[in-house]
């Protein structure tokens, strides 16, 4: 009986480990930098879009809304490359 929960437990772990797939990498980004590049993509945006951005005051945004907006910005194609040696645009 012992060796079945054995084989059931290692079996579960296996299971486990091959349910997980690829580890999780995290890109850290300094949130200062992250509003920079917003104010910047806002700047640059054409005045119908900025105007609807503008409506959103920037200050008052959450780090988690900064992030969302710089992702929908480039996937957009709005969102103009970042030139301060991070790689991120």
């Amino acid at each position: 009986m012992a060796n079945a929960k054995k084989a059931r437990l290692r079996a579960a772990q296996a299971g486990l480990v091959a349910s997980r797939g690829a580890p999780v990498t995290w890109n850290l980004v300094d949130i200062a930098r992250a509003r920079k590049q917003l104010r910047r993509a806002i700047a640059g945006c054409l005045s119908e879009v900025r105007v609807t951005l503008a409506a959103r005051n920037e200050s008052e945004l959450t780090d988690v809304d900064v992030f969302g907006m710089l992702e929908d910005l480039a996937e957009l194609g709005i969102l103009a490359p970042d030139h301060e040696g991070d790689g991120r645009s």
